[in-house]
């Protein structure tokens, strides 16, 4: 994981060619970890830190009843002016028209 704080993390069906709202309800420090419950399909998800460099996985297919852990290191990072927009150059490979039904505060490890 980055070793600065994540204070930002955007949750977004893959379909979606935005990003919507932060679901971060608070600061995530290194070695944190937070909880969402999301409906099943493909979905993007993006953390922005600090120093708003920003962390992008995209095409990250989710299925029902499953857990599944992502971690920051290895992710596509970029920085400069954040945008509701993603990439132009993004095509999503699956349509999903669920939105995020659940948020839980961060917990650390």
């Amino acid at each position: 994981m980055t070793s600065t704080d994540i204070t930002e993390i955007y949750l977004s069906p893959s379909s979606d060619p935005g990003w919507g709202a932060n679901d971060l309800s608070s600061t995530l420090l290194p070695g944190d970890y937070a909880f969402w419950t999301v409906s099943p399909g493909s979905w993007d998800i993006r953390a922005i830190d600090e120093l708003g460099d920003k962390y992008t996985t995209f095409n990250n297919t989710i299925h029902l009843d499953e857990t599944t852990e992502f971690y920051i290191d290895g992710w596509k990072k970029s920085s400069g002016k954040s945008t509701s927009k993603k990439s132009k150059d993004f095509h999503p490979d699956s349509i999903t028209e669920d939105k995020i039904e659940l948020k839980d505060k961060p917990y650390n490890r």
